[in-house]
């Protein structure tokens, strides 16, 4: 391998790396919003469920009401996409590994 191709080389692991850990920083602060929101619900659920969980379709029975806030009816709608980011997570984590595996045989740590 010519110079030239090893600095070319060198160039793209250290690109991709920084995108994979960019990547997962990203899907990190996701996850953390999307739990947060769920765990809202929870906490409602177990302090206050007259009061929080509630629908617009529902009876209200004269008691107050709060509705939920649309990113806690958001975070909670289709919990398969959770666990899809779960898994590109995981996968973003296994190809950092398999990067810092490259820099290091590149001599670049």
């Amino acid at each position: 391998m010519s110079p030239e191709e090893k600095r070319e080389q060198k160039a793209k692991v250290l690109l991709e790396y920084q995108e994979t850990q960019e990547e997962i920083a990203t899907l990190e602060v996701k996850a953390k919003r999307i739990g947060l929101e769920i765990s809202k619900f929870g906490q409602w659920m177990q302090r206050s469920p007259a009061t929080h969980i509630y629908r617009k379709e529902q009876e209200q029975y004269g008691l107050p009401i709060e509705t939920i806030p649309w990113e806690t009816l958001e975070a909670m709608k289709d919990s398969g996409k959770h666990f899809e980011l779960a898994d590109k997570l995981r996968q973003a984590c296994r190809r950092l590994a398999d990067l810092e595996e490259q820099k290091k045989q590149l001599h670049l740590q």
